[in-house]
């Protein structure tokens, strides 16, 4: 980190830091030569490692002019980091503003910087090739001192519509923010102009209602399971926001990309027209409170949803204060024993009764006035009125609930005389009871059984005591005693309910049953329990399973981001289902270590259809796919596979070998995308074995051995750090010499 006043390239004094992100460090400081204040963003690696990813905003950003895209004054390297100077814009991002404050923006204010940021799209994707931003977020949002909005960080930017994501070597920088990514750029299947209007909706979404949209993953599982889609319509959020508004909004916020507005030009010549409609009318100052989108689907009645005064007046008891006693019946001549409601004894638990009805009904509208009457009351009264109306309510309800359980179903009451005893009623005599089994009736068994003479059947155990409900019928075998009688077995409990067995054979000490048949909305674990001739046999029970077993993910981890199905984010490691058994279908949910799943299906080699039983995301558990039987397992994982090659030099036509040993081998070590690999370590031998040297790559993953001699070597490819398993080819170097021709390159990469 830069210290404040600390001088860089002898002309940028550091004032204060403004942030720090995945891509690197962002600084407040002034420019000494012009007197003016900048923002100068640092890379937070060396910057060897970074040389693409700075290097490639700062041409992108260069040659771009728009009011709402920042202006680049300066680009340069300075010891180990690389440097981007562009203009200073004050004040904090929108994501900060929103947390700040106690209200939304409003509305039309919002739709003025829609409109500019849409202006910026609109210009940026007439680039050739287009300019995708990527990143559009809340916290990448400033505002001018004149109001206008501009887009920042262009870290994730690309030009075209079929780059990657950019990484930084040996630590993954995030390639997007999950609320406010379409699922393309999630599944990194190619995005394009619509995923930028996509991430824009989602900002716009946040900033008009305070909460944040649910990610895009976790919707798509949602639709999946033919569950409703989490994603709340905007006006159950704000009621005020226009239906017009609110649809084109919902629109850009569709999972499929050819749902969406065709172009920005498109979505903001419909939001301008839908802004006109409005006829001017303004967004109230409404309470906002911002709500996670793990919480998302509480936020359905959540704070933000507007109300009025027809439903704040619903809050009052309507209950008569005058005397209830005319509402009670009218006195009899004669004392007698009668059954009286409990709202006819004494209405006070009724009037709190009618008060908690009203309040639930209103739900959480009345939280949202109490809250913004509260909110008006002067520091530092505000801080503590909250808190004791809240107590206030508890003890209400508390009240209510005691005073109505003091009151008895039925109470017998003298009404004309209080001095009369109260009846007292003789114990009835004791009459024994013989209980006859349901069952019993149907074989027309006689209505009095002498206990002695039954003889019941008594099961000992179940066989098998567990079973995959897979396949049915399930054949079973129960060993037990006087099981000989046509009894008949069931299994039996609270969640599945009773299913029937049928007897294919048996004896006095053993029986063989059919399980045929299941709930057709059986899921997952149940234990059940045998019933024989309606008795319960308690010690002997069953478990059914509709999977093979249960898993916890061991796979996904960090050192196999190799692998194009292993992602990293701020949580860590992650992968996802597929909808079929097949690399290229489509991705949905997300799975981490030490997620639990159940395996479904066993019978597609390298493959398991499982079920998400437990997971952090709880909107992810229950979702059914496919997945790769490695990132379960941790077994049989794809090794990491370089293809070394030695490149086209001069020297594969040397003939004759020199006496100098001024030969040299140098190149690479390379990923996928073709960034270098620091610290991979190679061996280059002699091919007689006298001579070997050890080296190890460079930060931008670069190498070089001097001083060979005349010979044939061999290089070897022997460590990469953070994978424990690899393959690469060796590669031979011959006619190496020290006279003209004196280097060879070998290099090595990654393969898909």
């Amino acid at each position: 980190m830069l210290a404040p006043d600390e001088i860089v390239q002898q002309r940028y004094q550091i004032v204060r830091p403004v942030g720090k992100g995945g891509s690197g460090a962002v600084y407040e400081a002034i420019d000494l030569r012009l007197g003016n204040r900048v923002a100068l963003k640092q890379t937070a690696i060396p910057a060897e490692q970074s040389l693409n990813l700075l290097e490639r905003e700062a041409r992108l950003l260069a040659r771009l002019r728009h009011p709402a895209l920042p202006r680049v004054i300066d680009h340069f390297v300075e010891g180990r980091y690389q440097y981007l100077v562009m203009e200073f814009i004050g004040g904090d991002d929108l994501g900060t503003m929103l947390l700040q404050r106690n209200r939304l923006f409003e509305m039309h204010q919002v739709l003025r910087w829609a409109d500019q940021l849409l202006g910026a799209l609109e210009y940026l994707h007439r680039q050739n090739p287009p300019v995708l931003h990527r990143d559009i977020k809340p916290q990448n949002l400033k505002l001018t001192a004149d109001g206008d909005v501009v887009l920042l960080d262009f870290g994730l930017a690309k030009g075209g519509s079929g780059g990657h994501t950019l990484h930084r070597t040996g630590e993954s920088i995030f390639g997007y923010t999950p609320h406010y990514a379409p699922l393309e750029q999630i599944n990194n299947t190619g995005t394009g102009p619509r995923s930028d209007l996509y991430s824009l909706a989602a900002t716009l979404y946040h900033l008009l209602t305070g909460v944040q949209p649910p990610d895009a993953l976790t919707r798509a599982t949602a639709v999946l399971r033919r569950l409703p889609d989490p994603l709340i319509s905007i006006r159950q959020l704000n009621a005020a926001i226009p239906e017009s508004v609110g649809v084109i909004l919902m629109q850009a916020l569709a999972l499929d990309p050819d749902e969406r507005p065709v172009s920005a030009a498109t979505m903001r010549a419909a939001l301008a027209k839908a802004e006109a409609e409005t006829n001017g009318a303004a967004l109230s100052e409404t309470p906002m409170y911002p709500v996670d989108a793990d919480t998302l689907p509480a936020a359905r009645f959540s704070d933000t949803v507007r109300y009025d005064a027809a439903i704040a007046q619903r809050l009052t008891p309507t209950t008569p204060s005058s005397d209830m006693s005319s509402a009670l019946p009218a006195p009899q001549a004669a004392p007698r024993t009668m059954t009286t409601p409990k709202d006819e004894t004494d209405r006070r638990p009724g009037r709190y009764a009618v008060l908690l009805a009203r309040l639930r009904a209103v739900g959480f509208h009345g939280w949202s006035l109490l809250h913004r009457k509260v909110s008006a009351l002067p520091h530092p009264w505000n801080r503590y009125a909250l808190p004791a109306a809240m107590t206030l309510v508890v003890i209400m309800v508390l009240l209510s609930v005691v005073l109505a359980m003091s009151q008895t179903d039925t109470t017998a009451v003298a009404v004309n005389d209080a001095s009369l005893p109260a009846p007292t009623l003789a114990p009835a005599p004791f009459v024994p009871t013989v209980l006859t089994p349901p069952d019993a009736f149907q074989h027309g068994a006689v209505s009095t059984v002498s206990a002695s003479s039954v003889v019941q059947p008594v099961a000992r155990r179940i066989i098998p005591a567990e079973v995959y409900t897979g396949a049915l019928p399930i054949t079973l075998t129960v060993e037990g005693d006087h099981l000989d009688e046509q009894y008949p077995f069931a299994l039996e409990s609270p969640e599945v309910g009773r299913l029937p067995l049928e007897m294919v054979s048996g004896d006095d000490t053993q029986v063989t049953l059919l399980l045929t048949a299941l709930p057709s909305d059986f899921r997952g674990e149940a234990t059940l329990m045998l019933v024989i001739d309606g008795a319960p046999q308690a010690d002997v029970r069953l478990i059914l399973r509709d999977f093979l077993e249960r898993k916890a993910v061991s796979g996904v981890r960090r050192e196999y981001r190799y692998m194009p199905q292993i992602g990293v984010d701020e949580a860590g490691a992650y992968t996802s289902l597929h909808t079929a058994p097949d690399a290229a279908s489509n991705r949905f949910a997300v799975l981490r270590n030490d997620d639990v799943v159940e395996v479904l299906r066993a019978d597609v080699p390298e493959w398991y259809e499982v079920r998400i039983n437990a997971s952090a995301n709880a909107l992810h558990v229950g979702a059914v796919g496919w997945i790769e039987r490695w990132l379960i397992d941790d077994q049989n994982v794809p090794p990491l596979v370089f293809a070394g090659l030695l490149g086209q030099t001069p020297t594969d036509l040397a003939v004759r070998c020199g006496t100098q040993f001024r030969s040299s081998i140098y190149g690479s070590v390379e990923d996928r995308n073709g960034r270098g690999i620091a610290g991979a370590t190679l061996i280059v031998t002699s091919a007689d074995g006298r001579n070997q040297y050890t080296v190890r790559t460079r930060p931008n993953g670069t190498y070089d051995i001097g001083g060979l001699g005349c010979t044939t070597w061999i290089v070897r490819l022997t460590a990469i750090p953070d994978v424990s398993v690899f393959e690469a080819n060796e590669v031979r170097v011959t006619n190496l010499n020290g006279g003209r021709y004196t280097a060879a390159e070998v290099r090595f990469r990654q393969q898909p």
